[in-house]
């Protein structure tokens, strides 16, 4: 199985993260994760990530060469994303961890979802500096767009509504 075109990261990715859940540290196909698996999840989670960048008008997918920034960004949200559901399909001891600590941690599947989880966040937010689909200009207008006789009005702002002096996108 190929990853996807518009997937960001690639299996290497997820055995840098969480590779020490199988003993070579690589997956393959009579491990737990499989590499089908792995690359599964790396196209789903990349597919949630190009939804929310569509939703908000971002063009899909966002290009290494024309936003380094925001193209890392997304490699490492698509890593996390993958990881933390890829977490779920090892087999685990059940245990209590109110019995053994009194305050538990997060779990690094938790924690690795919880940084996907942000990811779509910033995206939903519009805070990723990468390129917008023409024509997605977000303008307030008084009433209708046009006049009464069809001319088009001036918008009231000609900025965004979020946008103001001093922000900054990451």
């Amino acid at each position: 199985m190929t990853v996807g075109a518009n997937t960001y990261a690639e299996h290497e990715d997820i055995e840098r993260l969480i590779g020490d859940i199988v003993e070579s540290r690589t997956f393959d196909t009579d491990t737990v994760p499989t590499l089908v698996q792995v690359e599964s999840e790396l196209d789903n989670a990349a597919s949630d990530l190009n939804r929310e960048l569509d939703q908000v008008g971002y063009t899909v997918p966002v290009v290494e060469a024309d936003w380094p920034t925001a193209y890392a960004f997304l490699k490492a949200a698509n890593a996390y994303g993958a990881a933390a559901v890829l977490l779920s399909t090892v087999p685990s001891e059940g245990y209590d961890p109110v019995e053994e600590v009194e305050t538990p941690g997060v779990t690094r599947a938790q924690t690795y979802a919880n940084k996907f989880k942000s990811a779509l966040k910033a995206i939903r937010e519009e805070r990723l500096r990468a390129g917008r689909r023409v024509g997605r200009v977000s303008r307030v207008f008084a009433g209708s767009q046009e006049d009464d006789e069809g001319n088009e009005k001036n918008p009231i702002f000609t900025r965004g509504m979020d946008d103001y002096p001093g922000r900054r996108d990451i």
